[in-house]
Order: structure tokens, then sequence, then C-alpha cells
């Protein structure tokens, strides 16, 4: 008998590569891919999983496409939507991040809805968008499931100085997009079960490549944030994170999971590894990475990490968080002990 189809979006990102090799191990799947010549491409890079020939592939040139999506949702029984458009730098609000971001959202779930197949539809969120927009100004601050409705949204508020302008942008499109999914769902009442996941800064093994200019195979620099504050005298951004295995690993078991929210709610699910302040790090990578070209001085304004239960993702998913300092070491060695 065969094994189920899980569609999976953004397959050769960061989180998306990482959630095909974990996905191939029990199911098959299908990618959806922007350009034809891609599939080549990713049948190579997937390969390695010993299990490429339970790939398939699907053209649709922008995630938001419904007509693209119509035929690559035939026969799915499952739906990773991790793709996620990326906001131009110094956009418009609305034009360059909350429009593609609640688009690129509910393409999916909005096709899926007349398939009968779908059982349940997974989207990777943010913790972002179940923070309030000052959440950096918070020390120690506790985001929790269910406050997306009572985060305040002013779009007639001035936007804080760079380099934060960006990131104060990315975190309104992220609310208004899962505000929106909210609505939806409880609107319509779909026949498959939505599960939402919402990670905090994702580090770890980066499975993607890019090209650098010789043609040379190259992680991508997601970690980029992380690994420059620990180059510069304070940190741009809180010390909490989430290792990427473990986020997919929630992902993954959210397709079988047993205790969800009833139909018509979402189930939000946080995904943050364990706490672990600046002065751990810092500590750390100078006892294992002596060739990193560590400046960190102090904590800036993150002095105490960001934090969240998991117990949904623990106790309910059976998902073991890795240690977040065997994490960052592997990010540290695959990105380089140079540094960036």
């Amino acid at each position: 008998m065969p094994s189920s189809l899980v569609l999976v979006t953004g397959a050769s990102g960061f989180v998306g590569a990482e959630a095909v090799v974990q996905a191939l191990k029990k199911y098959r799947a299908r990618l959806t891919i922007r350009r034809p010549e891609q599939e080549d491409e990713l049948r190579a890079r997937f390969a390695e999983t010993g299990h490429a020939e339970k790939l398939d592939f699907a053209v649709v040139p922008e995630i938001d496409n419904k007509e693209a999506l119509k035929s690559t949702l035939e026969d799915v029984d499952y739906i990773l939507h991790i793709a996620s458009p990326m906001p131009a730098t110094n956009g418009d609000i609305h034009q360059d991040y909350i429009d593609p971001a609640v688009r690129g959202t509910m393409a999916i779930p909005e096709v899926a809805e007349h398939v009968a197949s779908i059982k349940r539809v997974v989207i990777t969120s943010s913790y972002f968008s179940l923070a309030p927009l000052d959440v950096a100004d918070r020390p120690g601050f506790a985001t929790e499931e269910g406050a997306n409705p009572s985060v305040v949204v002013d779009l007639d508020a001035p936007y804080p100085p760079a380099p934060y302008t960006d990131v104060y942008k990315y975190q309104i499109s992220k609310v208004l997009a899962h505000r929106r999914a909210l609505e939806w769902v409880a609107e319509h009442k779909p026949n498959f079960d939505v599960i939402t996941t919402h990670p905090y800064y994702i580090l770890g093994f980066v499975r993607a490549l890019q090209r650098d200019a010789d043609g040379k195979a190259q992680p991508r620099p997601v970690p980029l944030f992380y690994l420059l504050s620990l180059q510069s005298e304070t940190p741009v951004l809180p010390s909490s994170f989430v290792d990427v295995r473990d986020l997919v690993a929630i992902e993954l078991a959210a397709l079988t999971a047993t205790k969800l929210k009833p139909r018509g709610e979402i189930t939000e699910v946080l995904a943050k590894g364990p706490s672990v302040t600046w002065a751990q790090i810092r500590e750390n990578v100078k006892a294992n990475h002596p060739d990193f070209p560590l400046k960190q001085t102090g904590d800036g304004q993150y002095t105490v990490p960001l934090t969240s239960n998991t117990d949904r993702a623990t106790k309910d998913f059976g998902v073991v968080f890795h240690d977040p300092l065997e994490t960052l070491s592997m990010t540290i060695n695959q990105q380089g002990p140079k540094g960036l």
C-alpha cells in the first residue's frame, strides 16, 4: 500500500530542505518548484536520502498562484506549507510585506478547502506572530499561544530606526498573516485540521545550498544575524532559538498528532529550544571555537532570553529539543570557524 503523499512548499530553503529529508523516511513527497529546471537540482540534492524515488514535483511559479495550486494538490494527504515570500529591503509595508505574506499564507488553505483528500495543513509561521511589536525591548518576555488577537498593530505608528525597520515591518506582516488564517479557519471550518508552528530564530545544519561566483556550493547564510551578534560588541537579537531539526520534527509530528484543537480552530505550536543566555554562549564559543572571531562582550538589551511554554511540542507531540550549545557548535562548524 503506497504511503501518504505530503506536499512540501519551500523545499529549496533552510527549513524546507530539512523537512523533505525527514518526511521521506515515512511519506511520499511532492515538492513545489518555481522553475522546471529546479527538479534536477533537487533530485540530486535529496538523492542522499535513499528515497529519491518517492519524490515528485509541481511547478508553482508563485506560491499564491491558485490556478497552479489546484492541480498541485490533487491526491495530497498532508501539506507542509513552509514557503514564505522574502520582502524587499526598505520596501513598502503593504506592497512588499503585508500583502505577499497574507496571500502566500492563505492561498494553500483556500485551495485545499476544495480538495477532499487533504487531512491536515501545517503552516510555518513565527513566534513574531504571537508577540507584541516591542518584544525586543522586553527581556524575558513569554510568548504564548493564542496571543495573536491581542497584538496591537498601528500601521500609522513611526517605524523604529535602522537596522530594525525591516524586522518591524516583517513582524507586522507575520502578525497580520496569522490573524487572517485564524479568522479564515473560524469562518470556513474546513474539513482538515490546521496547525501553525511558531519558531524562534532557527539555527542548525543547512541542507539548502547556493552557488558562489565560482559555482561552488555554499551553505545559505540563514544563521547570519545570529553569528553576527557574536562578532559584534553587543547582540542584535535575543539569544533564544530553535534547532531546525526540532522545528521540522514538530511539523512532521503534527501530521499525525491526536491532541489538537477541534476543527474550526488552529492548533498553535511554539518552537523554542532550551533557554540559553548570551553569556553562556560566549563561554561556549571561547572554549570550543577558539578560532571564531568572537567580539561580543556584553548582552546589550538582551539580558534575559525570551521564553515560551513548549509543552505542546514536548508532551503532546513527543519532540525532544536538542542541546542549544550543540546546535550552535554545529552552526559555527558549518559556516566556518573564521566567521562570516
